[in-house]
């Protein structure tokens, strides 16, 4: 009940207020964990996996994630957390290793939100990066091995729903390269034409003179 109050409510509305909180958030539980080099999956804890997985999944709806990677913060709101600056810092991004993590822990609740936050996008176009389907390879066969009927059923349509994103990406990118090479040889035709009507012009003058 605290967890969906959280991701429903209270991170919204935090990061709504000041987006640029969410590398101190995420740097938070990523550092408290002992960091990405820390094996002892004790030390990082079931709990904090699922805390993890929700704040991502809030700063994916504000649009505070970079959109070719659902780990990294976008650079301007990394920039706006280091008070700005215009260095050559790169974004906050969290450890894969957590994710994967996340996506395999014992909690259902937790793989669950993990597997949300891998296949549902605000943006219904988005195609999915490599993370994404590093973590789905990761994910399917812990979770298709002795779950619930619920989860294998909510499994199925979080699948669904990222097919979905899947074609209608594609079918966005092909419409969009047609387009391109339309333009592209209708641009080549004209110049071909401009080309030929000034050839033509120049041989009937010279023709003209010539009589």
């Amino acid at each position: 009940r605290e967890r969906n109050g959280a991701g429903n409510y209270a991170l919204p509305a935090l990061l709504k207020q000041d987006g640029a909180s969410i590398v101190a958030l995420l740097a938070a539980l990523v550092e408290g964990g002992g960091g990405a080099g820390n094996n002892d999956v004790g030390a990082w804890g079931e709990r904090r996996s699922a805390a993890l997985v929700i704040v991502l999944r809030a700063a994916r709806a504000a649009a505070l994630l970079d959109p070719q990677c659902l780990a990294r913060v976008s650079p301007a709101v990394s920039a706006a957390a280091l008070g700005g600056s215009q260095t050559s810092t790169a974004p906050y991004e969290v450890p894969s290793e957590l994710l994967e993590r996340a996506v395999v822990c014992r909690e259902s609740r937790t793989r669950c939100d993990a597997l949300e936050l891998v296949c549902l996008d605000g943006r219904k176009a988005s195609l999915p990066g490599d993370l994404e389907l590093l973590l789905l390879r990761r994910a399917l066969p812990v979770c298709l091995r002795g779950d619930s009927a619920a989860f294998r059923n909510a499994l199925g349509s979080m699948m669904r729903s990222l097919l979905t994103r899947i074609k209608t990406g594609t079918a966005r990118a092909a419409a969009l390269i047609r387009t391109n090479a339309k333009r592209a040889a209708a641009t080549g035709g004209g110049g071909g034409k401009a080309k030929g009507a000034k050839g033509g012009g120049a041989a009937g003058g010279a023709g003209a003179g010539g009589g």
